[in-house]
């Protein structure tokens, strides 16, 4: 189970200092779905989402992300998608607001070490929750803190949330 693992509810809340915080250039590494499990010597924080258009929200996100894991020393990943899953659910999906290039140079901006950018398929939507984060978040980064936002939702019908896996970290 989820030992060491704890989740932070974070609320969406304007960061006054982001767009004044020191930029970083080009540090953050990129994986990709073909990346099994992403190597990064260490056990990472990791939050997940779409992040499309990487508003204050999303900046929110990041910055509890990245203050913990400097915190705990261990690098600060996001897990993202290359496209909407809503599109691969045949669901009419958000127009996006940005590439996923930028949306890549916008989470190097807040500061983050790693991407672990996944091709969202059927095998994936149809795992529940749990077994989603068991599989992502613990087997194959073994995560160290997982940081959600509030309407944070994961794995088949949505059912995964922060409320679930704090309680499972719990067991």
């Amino acid at each position: 189970h989820y030992i060491g693992i704890k989740c932070f509810f974070l609320y969406h809340r304007l960061l006054n200092n982001f767009s004044k915080r020191k930029r970083r250039q080009n540090t953050m590494h990129v994986f990709t779905s073909k990346d099994h499990a992403p190597l990064l010597g260490q056990r990472p924080a990791v939050t997940i989402g779409v992040f499309d258009g990487v508003h204050r929200g999303h900046q929110t996100i990041f910055k509890g992300l990245t203050d913990n894991a400097k915190q705990m020393a261990v690098p600060a990943m996001a897990i993202t998608f290359s496209q909407h899953p809503r599109l691969t659910l045949g669901r009419s999906a958000p127009l996006s607001i940005t590439s996923l290039e930028n949306r890549l140079r916008l989470m190097d901006q807040a500061g983050l070490d790693a991407a672990w950018v996944l091709d969202f398929s059927p095998e994936m939507a149809a795992l529940p929750g749990w077994d989603f984060s068991n599989t992502y978040f613990h087997e194959r980064l073994g995560s160290a803190l997982v940081v959600l936002g509030e309407g944070a939702h994961f794995g088949r019908d949505r059912d995964g949330n922060a409320a679930n896996l704090a309680n499972g970290a719990k067991d």
